[in-house]
């Protein structure tokens, strides 16, 4: 995540806010500007927020509230989806492929890397999709923690694997 509070970005203000789930210890940060988002970063601990030497400003409108709220229905088993509007970039060609096979595996169901190399078109890529899944700015929103190894482990998540 970048510089957070409000900062000049593009065409008008980067808004940027953060909440704490204390149920996960989960810090979660996100960057938005006109209701489209940019960014969502997850962390197990303040120390996280610390090292990037900025404070975390409070949800303070309604947009940033909803999301807020989205995020703690899901955790709470309340909410299956998300649906916003989303600007992903830098990302190659075959990042975005599986970033979209993510988004069809259905909540409650997992794949395999294998299974999501497959289902793009590239069968012998599972080292690849597990890289691309590395790469999601949009933890949870884009559900990179539905992927599993073929043994059925879990590979890995940026903000650990207790959640």
């Amino acid at each position: 995540m970048g510089d957070f509070g409000k900062t000049q970005f593009e065409n008008g203000l980067m808004q940027e806010f953060g909440f704490r789930l204390d149920r996960f210890e989960l810090f979660i940060a996100v960057r938005h500007q006109v209701k489209v988002l940019y960014e969502v970063g997850l962390a197990r601990t303040a120390g996280w927020l610390q090292y990037l030497g900025k404070r975390v400003s409070e949800p303070d409108t309604p947009f940033e509230r909803g999301i807020e709220e989205d995020f703690r229905q899901y955790f709470s088993g309340a909410r299956v989806a998300f649906n916003y509007q989303l600007h992903i970039q830098g990302l190659t060609d075959f990042q975005r492929k599986v970033l979209d096979a993510l988004r069809g595996i259905p909540y409650g169901q997992v794949l395999s890397y294998a299974a999501v190399a497959r289902k793009i078109g590239h069968p012998r890529a599972c080292r690849a999709v597990g890289n691309a899944c590395g790469k999601n700015p949009f933890p949870i929103i884009i559900p990179c923690h539905r992927v599993i190894t073929a043994s059925g482990g879990i590979g890995g998540f940026g903000a650990g694997t207790e959640i």
